[in-house]
């Protein structure tokens, strides 16, 4: 049984495949934090 690889970059550290947009949302966030 092989899966298909849908995503082109697939994140180790997540657990779950999210949508790029959500990755972006919470880098954007983080970022923020961090710069604030």
């Amino acid at each position: 049984m092989s899966q298909p690889v849908s995503d082109p970059q697939p994140n180790p550290s997540a657990p779950a495949p999210k949508p790029m947009e959500d990755t972006l949302t919470m880098s954007l966030e983080e970022l923020r934090a961090l710069i604030d």
